[in-house]
């Protein structure tokens, strides 16, 4: 908004100006998290990622959208796949799009960041405008950590499409790896996800010491009890 302060002399000689409705139209982004590599084995040998991707189109928090890939549990390399498809609508005009990724590990009790990166959509959007399409090849992006300057946390490879919402709509798509998957068809991993890589992730770490056992021969019937509810646990993480 801007103000123009006239005299009452000027005021008359300067002629009314119709004020043009801005005309918003609606694309819709379909942003597709393919892999992690090099992210950092934050416990100890390992590490259990997951992407959090949040669409910030104004810059304030209550506009956010955000939304998270599944677990990759114990990778021994940094390296985690997901196939992973993202979809948000915009509206423009739009002043601040940016899209925030977030690399975490995952707990059982509590998630630790391990890098950030933001991709800001500013000329992106001024391109979908005038061609009513853009498409954003596999491309890698780096993460770094506010509390460690200089030091590479991990990259990320994504690709990106943006096309006009009626579009969308006449050849929809569906989120994650649900129907319709197409355009293109993202196979869901397997790697990472199997009942072993999760208790995996549970940290356990049993030393049982059976030289004083006051349970007798129920000592192994305990045990598998024990050992029972934590893989139910485990599957209801899954």
């Amino acid at each position: 908004m801007w103000t123009e302060v006239l005299t009452l002399d000027e005021a008359p000689k300067i002629p009314w100006q119709k004020m043009e409705v801005i005309k918003k139209e609606v694309f819709e982004i379909r942003l597709i998290v393919w892999e992690t590599r090099e992210v950092p084995l934050v416990d100890g040998d390992k590490v259990d990622i997951f992407v959090k991707v949040t669409w910030d189109p104004t810059g304030w928090p209550e506009d956010e959208m955000t939304k998270q890939t599944d677990i990759h549990h114990n990778s021994k390399t940094g390296w985690g796949v997901f196939n992973w498809r993202f979809k948000f609508d915009l509206e423009v005009p739009c002043d601040f799009p940016r899209i925030k990724f977030n690399i975490h590990d995952g707990g059982m009790i509590t998630d630790e960041a391990i890098g950030e990166a933001t991709l800001n959509l500013k000329r992106t959007i001024n391109k979908v405008i005038k061609e009513g399409f853009v498409e954003v090849p596999k491309t890698y992006l780096s993460f770094m950590h506010p509390n460690k300057p200089g030091e590479e946390r991990g990259i990320l490879m994504f690709s990106m499409t943006i096309l006009a919402k009626e579009d969308a709509e006449s050849e929809p798509v569906g989120e994650a790896h649900d129907e319709p998957n197409e355009n293109p068809f993202l196979k869901k991993p397997t790697v990472g996800r199997g009942l072993g890589d999760a208790l995996a992730g549970l940290k356990l770490n049993i030393d049982l010491d059976f030289s004083w056992n006051p349970f007798g021969k129920f000592l192994y019937f305990i045990i598998g009890i024990f050992i029972l509810s934590m893989l139910i646990a485990a599957g209801m993480m899954l």
